[in-house]
């Protein structure tokens, strides 16, 4: 799919409504993108969250993308949640089948709510594309790689790459472009061509980062691409982000929304789309195992 070299993998995944989304830690994750820089050749990692799976749910080319990256970080305690719903026991009450899958719901994101740790979750944890973006480059500084940020609104890249140099010591940010990728196709091109990098950031949001690295994989010169969504806002300092205890409840979302309001109509939209579609995924496999074998 993606037209890479091959690299050795032992990651495990789970698929979230069609999409692929790996399970590792911060770590391991790490060592996967360590490995795909070391093979030299096109390599794509993805962050899926809940807004991109239901993006997904409509577009086809969108979800083969997704689920053709070398690697796929859950990014959302909403997919943390999903995938060890769809995994888990229902209660075993006299109650029809869609009360107990709504009850089951409802009892795994309160306990995630109160506290994420002590849920035994199917996906390893949720790694944020934003400590994720931090995360990369300490990696970069650690081992010499170079890196590129590209998107953002004017000045956002310029102001993320001396948060980035002055929190990690020695890393090589070897160029900035905020250029709409529509319309600037060649010029950032020549950019990156000239500039060489290892690493790329993608900030144009989904799903217009996921579909520029694919579009483009063919001619790209670095040797990772990673879409960050608005890490870069927050990596720059541009927008606030939760503080740590709220992000460790798994409430980083409602934060974004009240700094954010205008986000409001994409989570309405998103969310509770999303936990219908899951709990309706729940009930059909449920359903699916009482039906009696065909002969």
């Amino acid at each position: 799919m993606n037209g890479t070299t091959e690299v050795s993998s032992r990651l495990s995944s789970v698929y979230v409504l069609g999409v692929r989304v790996d399970r590792v830690t911060t770590n391991e994750a790490l060592t996967r993108i360590d490995e795909l820089i070391q093979n030299g050749a096109f390599h794509y990692i993805v962050t899926p969250n809940p807004e991109i799976i239901m993006r997904a749910q409509f577009d086809e080319r969108f979800r083969t993308i997704l689920n053709g990256a070398d690697l796929s970080i859950s990014d959302g305690i909403g997919l943390v949640w999903a995938a060890s719903y769809l995994e888990s026991s229902l209660p075993k009450l006299p109650l029809p089948l869609t009360v107990r899958a709504w009850m089951r719901a409802i009892d795994l994101l309160l306990a995630l709510a109160i506290n994420t740790r002590r849920v035994k979750t199917i996906l390893t944890t949720r790694v944020a594309g934003s400590d994720m973006v931090e995360e990369v480059a300490k990696l970069a500084a650690h081992r010499g790689y170079t890196l590129f940020l590209l998107g953002g609104e004017e000045g956002v890249a310029e102001k993320a790459r001396a948060a980035l140099e002055r929190r990690h010591r020695g890393i090589r940010i070897v160029g900035t472009y905020p250029g709409r990728f529509t319309t600037e196709r060649e010029r950032i091109l020549d950019y990156l061509t000239r500039a060489k990098p290892d690493i790329v950031f993608v900030a144009y949001g989904a799903p217009n980062q996921e579909l520029w690295i694919f579009d483009h994989r063919m001619i790209a010169p670095a040797r990772v691409y990673m879409g960050v969504g608005g890490a870069l806002d927050f990596v720059s300092g541009h927008v606030m982000r939760a503080p740590r205890w709220l992000r460790n409840l798994g409430f980083e979302w409602l934060f974004r929304f009240i700094v954010q309001p205008w986000r409001f109509k994409r989570i309405l939209t998103a969310v509770p789309k999303f936990i219908v579609r899951i709990v309706r995924e729940k009930i059909t496999r449920e359903a699916s195992k009482k039906l009696p074998a065909r002969i």
